[in-house]
Formats: C-alpha cells, structure tokens, sequence
C-alpha cells in the first residue's frame, strides 16, 4: 500500500513535518509507545505540508480513519464490522479497557482504512462522513484536519491489540461497495438536510426603518442574485451547494433553495460557531447582505442599499425629512419668539439694578407642591411616577417583555392612566411592533415607531423640550425601547445633553424609563456592566442592571439589582416568564411573574454560584481535559492544566479543590481518591467529560 500519512512528534508541533507510510503504521501499531496521550506523536491521512485546514485543503487523502470510541467492541466484533473494507490497520487507543471519567472501562479502537488510490479533500469529505454515519463512529474523526494519535499505552500493563490486514487489498475510493455503502449513508444524511431545509421558515428581520425597508428588502432581492452574495462572502462551491468559510468538515452544508414565490432563498446545515447564516431559517438576499456585509444592523442596510438601489426614492425621502424638520422648528422657534419677547417685556419693565433675588422661589412652595406627582409605582416597585429610570440588561433578557407587562400591571390595577403612557418601540421587526401594538391597543396605551405616522426619533429631545415648556409634560410616562436608538452612548456630550433634556421634562412632571443595553463582556465578578458612558447612570434618579439568574426547561428567572435609588423603590426584585416555543407575545406577557423575597434571595445565591462557574470555566475545562487525557495526579495535572490555558497553578488549585466532591453534590465536576504513597488523584463525574463539537 503506498498510502503516505503526514506525520508530527506532538499534537504542538507546527513546523518541520514529516511523512509516514501505512507500513511504518502498522510497525508502530506491532510496538506501540508507552505513555501519556497527551505527549504521544500524531498522524492525519493526507500528504499535506501541515495540521491547518488550508494544509488540508490541498492535500490529497490517503485513508479513512474510524474513531470506535463507544459500543466496548471486541477484536472480533471489530473484525466482523469491517468484514467488507479490504485491507485495514486497527489498532486500541490509548483509554482502551481504561476508565473514562466515571464510564466503565470499555473497548476502544482506532481502525484505518487505506485507499487503493489517493483523492483530493473535496470526494473524500462526503466519504468520510459517510463512513462515520454508517458505522456510528466519532464524526468529529471525519472533518478535514482532524489528527490521531499514534498507537500508544498508557502504561505498560495497560491492555492493548491490534489487528494488521495491510496484506489485503486496499479499497478504490470510488467503486468499491465498501465507499459506495459509505457514499449512500452520507447522500441519505443530505436528503435529511434537504427537505429539514425546505421546511425552514423564512428569516424575519430583526430591527428596521419600517418606513422604508419593504421597498429596499424587494429592491434588492431583484437586484442581487444569492450565489454572488456567497461567493463575495468566502463560501466555496461544491456542485449545487456551498461551505461556509469557518465550516472545518470539507462538505457543503449551504443549501440554495426556490420557494414558492420562484425566489431564491439559502439554508445552512453548518454549526452556528462556523457559519452566522446557521440559524435555523432560510435567508433571502436582502438578509444574506443583513447579516454578511452589514453585521444584522439593519438600519445601516437600508440606508447603504437605498442609496445603491433607490436613489430617486432616497431623493424623496430627504425631502420629507427636511420638510418634517422644518415643521419642528418652526414650532419651537415660535414659541422661543414667544418666550424672548415676554422676557424683553419684563425687563423694559424693571428700572432697578439687576440682582439675583428676581429668582428667588421663595413664596411659591405651595404651588410647586401641588405640582409635585405622588409616589406612585409605574413598574413594580422598580420606576417611581415623575422620576427618570434607567434599566440595563444584555439582549434576550426579557427587559422589554417585563417592562410591558408591569406597565399593563400598572395600568390595570388603576395607579396610571393608560392614555398618558407612550411606548416607544425603536428596537423590534415589524411583526414585534405590530404584536406589541395590539396589546397597546387593547389596554389602551399609545405605542410609537420610528417612520411611522410621522415619529422622527431625530426630533426626540425638541419634542421633550416642547412638552416641558407647554406643560403638557405632567403625568405623561414615557418608556424608551433602546436608548441607543435616541443618543450615543459613547459620546459623553451627547448622552449628556440628552440626560439635560430628559431632567427638564421629568422636573415638569413627566417621567421616563430608558432600557438600555450592557457591555458584551462582564465584571471580574461576573456581573454585566452597563453601556457607554456614566453620564446616563449620574443623572437618573434610578439605575438597575437585569440580569438572567435561572434557566429550567421553559422558563427563565431574571433578577433585577438597584444600582442608585431616589425613593423607596425595591434592592432586588426577580421575576420569571415563559419561554415556550408557540406562545404569542399576549401570552408571553401573561406567563410574567413576581417572585417573592425568599426566591428571590434563593435565585441571586444561584446567580452568583452562576458567575463563579463562568468565571471558572477555562480553569474547569483545562482540568477537565488534563485528567481526561490520563493526568491525573495532583501535581501533573495542575502542570499539565496550566501549560494548556495559562492561568496560575494557584488559580487553577483553587478551582480543582472548589469543584471536588461527590457525583450528587450539585456543580461538582470530579472526585479525588488517595493512590499509592498517598497521592491525590482525580477522575471526572458521569457526564462532565468535555464533548467533542466543532
């Protein structure tokens, strides 16, 4: 057999590769090394120049590999399995009849199956995977640059076997049964994908200018084919279908589907680690350039494809805009007018000399207590009747879905007039708004949307600002859904003029909550952190952030925690809510609950021991593999442990004596037992081995 394997010392190793015959395999398998998996040499079945996906890409592959790492096989079993696949090497690995964590010792085998002639990576992925389908192998051994592991023990009373029947003929890639019965499992996975495809609803946009972006979305579609799309993005070609640019397998996952409408739409099978379109709908071109050029900002899109596209209708647009921008100031630079010429009045009136005392409130305590608002809840015990909240939560935490349902709370219990609150919706698809929408219709509150029925987010702050100093602000309660949508964050000027605007309209009786997202990344404790900058936080009278705290099958338990308070508003409050697939949004809002002190106490401990498993997990994943990999003495392990992730030893001890304990103690991820001269060696719980995804 001239089957020719890329060979390496160690699973580092990045340069200087060399290459191995089946033969010299198979005299390895006839002596195997002694020790630990982890520093044993390895080898991939292709003649490429590296361990890179690119590397292998461009190689040529030379055999199957079949990872057997469950089902405790026999050699005769084995042999019986593999009765049609001609000549093949299998050899033990190195946890053959050793314990795995807390599985049993089991049967455990590699095998390799040589080609009679080599093939490049685009007909042996298919082949591969099949393989792995057929015999219900590891299909992680099937991927492009997978490596293994030469023949290796563990020790040198550890079992091994191996069965050699290089002596047979190899099988032909192409027109043996064994590849065409491996070529027909895999062509039988891809009829699964195509029709689980084909039943894949379409993609709903996620947030969007709903003035305009209907035209653009056709305009679009009808300008832009999807396999130009693809191919500007990085996917490869593979017949009829397409492979991501992150995907590792070598087969084409991304299907190019016609609906019933003729339009061409995409569906991808990839992981979504590998490949962003891997949602679980199909995407039209509009959002293939949504999420491959434009990121999911939807706005951007419209903007940037109305002015590629539509320019005659981007004319239009400004026009309106201009007009409606002309209307606001006019109406706030009459009532400026208005206000100089009073003031002008006023001191033509005055012959003294000017003193600050014409300032003075003194005298007018009364009035302005008749103007002061009680304190009365809007949500909850969270935002408090003429004062400015401000709630923080990372998306999908439900900060919309419970602020809707507090304020229909509110609402219906009679504290607030529904008439007096304004929903404003900047943040949603189109079918969100128009759900939220009936609901604003059916208890009466007034819901808002940028573009639509003339609303100009850009106008927002003179909008406040007349409302202040008509006096039409008092009593109103308004709830912004973003805040990003109506000043950047990050500008401090900016966020700081808006907070000024918003005090202005909140000291003249209105009140306003702002939802507003956290940083991606959290605290060193753990705990999520608002966005942009402070001046938001400085000048609200309340600030929370929201967090998730707990997650059971179908439902979610989320924790309110009070960063500054003006009022008696609450520390803490939890509420949980359903995530049901099927459920409407009115039921969704319905399924909202309160949840008294001591859950709510019980769900922050869980929250925190939550954060401390996040805050460890490189720690307890780098353990996790060390001991899985045969370290499992204290002192190699944590070496071992710390060589991989590059925390300290310390750091890493800490955390191996945190989650040591019994297999029914709650978070516990090993135990320990005393081995000989008294070493504490370690072996995972059931269930915590590391899985193998891609």
């Amino acid at each position: 057999m001239t089957a020719r394997f890329l060979f390496a010392e160690n699973h580092s190793q990045t340069s200087g590769f060399s290459h191995i015959s089946v033969n010299d395999l198979a005299s390895m398998a006839k002596t195997p090394r002694i020790g630990a998996k982890a520093t044993a040499p390895v080898f991939a079945p292709h003649d490429g120049q590296g361990k890179t996906k690119q590397d292998a890409e461009q190689a040529q592959f030379s055999a199957l590999i079949l990872d057997f790492d469950e089902g405790n096989l026999s050699a005769t079993a084995l042999k019986m399995i593999l009765a049609d696949a001609g000549g093949y090497l299998a050899f033990t690995s190195s946890s053959h009849q050793q314990p795995k964590g807390a599985e049993p010792p089991a049967g455990r085998w590699k095998a390799v199956i040589p080609f009679s002639r080599a093939v490049f990576a685009e007909q042996y992925a298919p082949l591969a995977l099949g393989a792995a389908l057929k015999f219900k192998t590891d299909p992680a051994q099937a991927r492009l640059n997978q490596i293994c592991y030469v023949p290796n023990k563990v020790d040198e009373s550890a079992p091994y076997e191996v069965i050699d029947r290089t002596d047979r003929p190899a099988i032909d890639p192409e027109s043996s049964p064994f590849a065409k019965e491996c070529l027909a499992a895999f062509e039988a996975h891809q009829a699964k994908q195509e029709a689980t495809a084909r039943a894949a609803p379409i993609n709903q946009r996620r947030n969007g200018d709903f003035s305009r972006a209907g035209s653009v979305i056709d305009l679009t579609n009808s300008a832009y084919q999807v396999r130009d799309i693809l191919t500007g993005a990085g996917y490869t070609q593979r017949g009829k279908k397409f492979i991501a640019p992150g995907s590792t397998t070598g087969i084409a996952g991304v299907h190019i589907l016609t609906g019933d409408d003729s339009k061409e739409r995409v569906y991808s099978h990839h992981s979504q680690a590998s490949d962003p379109l891997a949602d679980g709908t199909a995407h039209d071109a509009f959002d293939l350039l949504l999420i491959l050029r434009f990121g999911g900002d939807m706005a951007e899109a419209v903007r940037t494809l109305s002015q590629e596209l539509d320019q005659e209708g981007q004319k239009q647009r400004q026009r309106d805009y201009m007009r409606e921008q002309a209307d606001t100031r006019g109406q706030i630079a009459a009532f400026e007018l208005t206000r100089s010429q009073e003031a002008q009045a006023r001191l033509n009136e005055d012959s003294q000399p000017f003193d600050l005392g014409r300032f003075s409130l003194n005298g007018s305590a009364e009035s302005m207590r008749q103007k002061m608002l009680e304190e009365v809840f809007i949500m909850g015990e969270i935002a408090i009747l003429g004062q400015l909240t401000a709630i923080y939560a990372k998306p999908n935490t439900g900060k919309t879905l419970i602020t809707i349902s507090l304020i229909i709370e509110a609402i219906k219990s009679g504290r607030i007039n529904a008439g007096d609150v304004f929903y404003v919706n900047a943040d949603d698809t189109f079918r969100g708004l128009v759900s939220k929408l009936e609901l604003a219709e059916l208890y009466g509150f007034n819901m808002l949307a940028p573009g639509e029925n003339g609303f100009n987010t850009k106008h927002f702050a003179e909008y406040l600002k007349l409302m202040a100093r008509q006096g039409t602000a008092s009593g109103k309660i308004i709830v912004l859904d973003t805040l990003k949508k109506f000043t950047d964050l990050m500008d401090k000027t900016n966020a700081s003029e808006f907070m000024t605007t918003a005090r202005a309209f909140t000291q003249a009786g209105g009140s306003m909550v702002l939802l507003a997202h956290t940083n991606k990344n959290r605290d060193a404790e753990g705990k999520v952190i608002a966005g942009g900058t402070s001046d938001i936080i400085d000048d609200a009278d309340c600030v929370y952030l929201l967090d998730e705290i707990g997650m059971i099958p179908g439902q979610k338990t989320v924790l309110f925690e009070n960063l500054k308070a003006r009022g008696d508003v609450a520390k803490k409050a939890a509420y949980s809510y359903s995530v049901e697939r099927g459920l409407s949004y009115r039921q969704l809002v319905d399924s909202v609950e309160s949840l008294d002190d001591q859950t709510v106490q019980k769900a922050a401990q869980e929250r925190d021991q939550q954060e401390a498993r996040l805050r460890d997990q490189p720690a307890i994943e780098a353990l996790s593999e060390a001991i899985r990999l045969g370290f499992v003495s204290r002192t190699v392990l944590l070496d071992e442990a710390k060589n991989h992730c590059g925390l300290s030893r310390p750091r890493l001890a800490k955390v191996l004596d945190a989650y040591e304990g019994g297999a029914l103690e709650p978070g516990k991820q090993w135990r320990m037992k005393r081995g000989a001269d008294n070493r504490h060696i370690y072996e995972l719980h059931y269930g915590q081995i590391l899985e193998k995804t891609e």
